[in-house]
Formats: structure tokens, sequence, C-alpha cells
């Protein structure tokens, strides 16, 4: 899978997946979903083709991520930002390892 295949992946599941935790947000939630995609999916696709790191932590690191950035760019509500980060980042680590086999 190309990087661009990558990023526009990462950034259509994650948009879609986090509309209904934040559609009264949607202009500052797409940003912060064009940021942490545009941030991640080249620091996977690197260390996925050219190390043989472990991937759980970089999940964790992704879920994480994800979730400090929405509860303190978008809405502070933890309730939300978790489970809405860890949805949107078990789909798009999925679609990434189906894309690259």
């Amino acid at each position: 899978m190309t990087l661009l295949i990558a990023l526009f992946g990462f950034f259509i599941i994650k948009g879609l997946l986090w509309l209904p935790f934040y559609f009264k947000q949607a202009r500052v939630y797409l940003l912060v979903n064009l940021f942490t995609s545009m941030l991640v999916a080249p620091f996977i696709t690197l260390l996925y083709h050219e190390t043989d790191f472990d991937f759980t932590i970089v999940y964790a690191g992704m879920i994480v991520l994800d979730s400090l950035m929405l509860f303190f760019l978008v809405q502070r509500n933890g309730w939300k930002a978790v489970p809405a980060a860890f949805l949107a980042n078990t789909i798009a680590i999925v679609f990434f390892f189906l894309g690259n086999g």
C-alpha cells in the first residue's frame, strides 16, 4: 500500500468513525484528524517496511495520541475521547495491515 492510500484511508476511517462522537465540532475534529493522520501514516509505514518493530506499542501510542488530541483540542470529555480513539485506531490499523499484507 502506498503512503498516499494509507493517509487517505486513515483520514476517511477516522473521520467517519469520529462523526457520531463529535458531530457539533466537525471542523475542529476534522483538522485534528488531518493532523494525526499526516503524523501517524508516514511513521507507521516507515516502521512497517524498514524495521521489525512491535506494532502493539505503536497501536497503543496511536490511541494515546488521538485521545489526548481529542481531549485537549476538540472537547474536554474523556468519556468520548478514549472510545472514539480506540474504535477509530483499531479499524485504521486493521486497514493498514490488510493493505500491506
